[in-house]
């Protein structure tokens, strides 16, 4: 297999996430700047928001300087890029790891290098194809956004695009950035993790430069502080997309120098050739299966924990800047809260019940790996049912939801008592309860669907959230009607702590998820295994 065959190779087996992920941003463009300009038709409207979002420190050191807040163009430009940034790092470093050290670490590079192809001749290959991966996402992105702009007369054409090379330059980077740490590790969570350190840096250094008049300069110095500085749909600045470019070069150069120092299957950095058995969790089935989630949870845990606690920490600011904005309370009131820090609060944590209702997608999606790589069948060669199997995944999945709301109640309070609120540890908590129950559903649903037709079972489940958030934001917005309104989800979750948690809407959701994970479990016992 040649270069450009392995090029292609990547770009097929990555193409539909990048449109899907661009597809996201794109609708994220479309909702902001739509509520934008149905919520503040006014210039007086608009002179207020200015007023009260431009000098917050605490708003500016997570969304990052505000300027043009007057339009929809400016408005739109500050409430996504930083979002853009952060989903385009996870999704670029990911990526970059699964497909440069996944591959190795799983022995497919063995196969793709055993032809008429030179180490480096498929590392470039590899790279190709991830380059066109990223234009796929531009693409999207930019077609989603030309579109929105044009047709509502937001912006021009021209900027738009420029929007939309901003929206995906963090992807880029941390492609690069995840291509050189692919090099250094022996396995993709080693890559993974240092890419995401690299990031989680970034973000630190960018956060401290926005806090304190007089260190903007400092964002020179963090790959998210470049996206600022490039000032989307406002005062075009090229300089920092330049740095962009360059880093991006260097990456790949250095990443394919690593490549030809090292022997395949291995990295750079020097990894213990033998290490004690590591034999916890191998004496049952619920045992392994929390043994093969637990860095999910993990990982999921720390990112809940993180966003809750940033939400709580800036709810006060952002209460009291919109307390007196009818437009604003109009949104609010549409999702069931009024504007106070309770209310921030609760309507925050509703939207982290999607975040929860992807983890779900993501222990199912687990599921389907181990069947399509062949380990189920090698697990139930013996006395293990398939349908004890499943249920065992399930029901540590179901857990692993309950405690990671049990994190986001907890992260919450630690953000509130930070900034001063006045809400309790336990209302808090219980606001964190409040949003599992959508995500046992998700749970629920995408296990029947992988009992009944296994390729799907996941996408069901990501399509169910997608569907759900999407309603609920534009829901917010404009009066969608109640049929459609009530398909979504976590539509039907309380606003908690701003009002009580209905739990009668929660306990018929966890009913159904029960009733539908019972019919995956009975579905996949009566099945043929379908691996590939």
């Amino acid at each position: 297999m040649h270069g450009r065959a392995i090029a292609e190779l990547v770009y097929r087996q990555q193409r539909r996430g990048a449109v899907i992920w661009g597809s996201v941003f794109g609708t994220f463009v479309w909702i902001s700047a739509y509520g934008y300009a149905a919520a503040y038709p006014t210039v007086a409207d608009r002179a207020s928001i200015v007023k009260t979002l431009g000098a917050n420190k605490g708003i500016r050191s997570i969304f990052g300087p505000a300027r043009g807040l007057d339009t929809v163009a400016g408005f739109t430009a500050w409430r996504c890029a930083t979002s853009f940034a952060v989903i385009g790092a996870v999704w670029g470093l990911l990526l970059a790891t699964k497909v440069l050290r996944g591959d190795e670490e799983d022995g497919r590079a063995d196969l793709l290098f055993a032809g008429p192809v030179t180490r480096a001749g498929g590392l470039r290959g590899q790279l190709v194809g991830l380059a066109i991966t990223w234009v796929v996402l531009f693409t999207t992105v930019a077609a989603w956004i030309v579109t929105v702009g044009v047709a509502g007369g937001y912006f021009s054409w021209s900027a738009g695009l420029w929007f939309a090379f901003v929206a995906c330059s963090s992807a880029a980077i941390f492609i690069g950035v995840g291509a050189v740490t692919s090099q250094l590790t022996h396995t993709r969570r080693a890559a993974a993790a240092l890419a995401g350190g690299a990031f989680a840096a970034g973000m630190l250094v960018r956060a401290a430069a926005e806090s304190f008049d007089g260190a903007h300069w400092i964002t020179w110095l963090s790959p998210v502080g470049w996206t600022d500085r490039m000032h989307p749909l406002t005062n075009t600045n090229l300089t920092p997309a330049l740095v962009v470019m360059v880093a991006v070069a260097a990456a790949v150069w250095l990443a394919l120098f690593l490549a030809a120092h090292r022997d395949l299957g291995c990295g750079v950095l020097p990894s213990r050739d033998t290490a004690d058995a590591k034999t916890g969790l191998l004496g049952s089935p619920a045992a392994l299966a929390l043994r093969l989630t637990r860095g999910t949870t993990i990982g999921w845990a720390a990112g809940l924990f993180v966003f809750a606690a940033v939400f709580g920490t800036v709810s006060t600011a952002v209460s009291d800047a919109f307390k007196s904005d009818s437009s604003v309370s109009d949104i609010f009131n549409r999702l069931g809260a009024d504007i106070s820090a309770r209310g921030y609060v609760g309507v925050t944590f509703v939207m982290l019940s999607a975040a929860l209702g992807l983890t779900a997608a993501t222990f199912v999606g687990a599921c389907r790996a181990e069947e399509a790589d062949g380990r189920l069948e090698v697990l139930t060669a013996g006395p293990l049912r398939r349908r004890t199997w499943l249920g065992t995944r399930v029901a540590i999945g179901a857990a692993s939801l309950v405690l990671l709301g049990v994190i986001v109640g907890v992260g919450g309070w630690v953000g509130v008592a930070t900034s001063g609120g006045d809400i309790g540890f336990g209302d808090m908590l219980l606001a964190g309860l409040n949003t599992v129950a959508p995500a046992l559903l998700v749970l629920g649903v995408a296990t029947l669907a992988y009992g009944v037709v296994p390729r799907i079972g996941t996408q069901v489940a990501y399509a169910l959230v997608a569907w759900s958030f999407l309603v609920e934001m534009v829901g917010a917005l404009v009066n969608l009607n109640h049929f459609v309104v009530d398909t979504s989800i976590i539509h039907h979750l309380a606003a908690a702590p701003a009002v009580d948690p209905r739990w009668g809407s929660a306990l018929l959701m966890v009913a159904v998820a029960l009733a539908c994970a019972v019919g995956g479990t009975l579905a996949l016992q009566r099945r043929d295994l379908a691996p590939g």
